[in-house]
């Protein structure tokens, strides 16, 4: 019984969704293009913080420990 009323629910949403016009907004070019353009930059960010699998990152963080490691060979 729970899962009729979630499709039931669900269904109503998608209605309300496609009757509002909200399907007409997101239908615009110039929505098309800021989308594409957020995601590259998205993309390009994650590049320079994470790096690519051939490649370090672009930015360094200092990890903890990093203050020392030119001390690490003296006993």
């Amino acid at each position: 019984m729970k899962s009729v009323i979630s499709t039931i629910v669900i269904f109503v949403g998608l209605y309300i969704i496609v009757s509002s016009g909200i399907m007409d907004l997101l239908a615009q070019k110039w929505l098309l293009y800021i989308a594409v353009g957020s995601v590259i930059i998205v993309l390009l960010t994650a590049v320079a913080l994470i790096g690519t699998p051939f490649s370090k990152p672009l930015i360094k963080f200092k990890g903890r420990g990093d203050d020392h490691d030119e001390n690490t060979d003296i006993s």
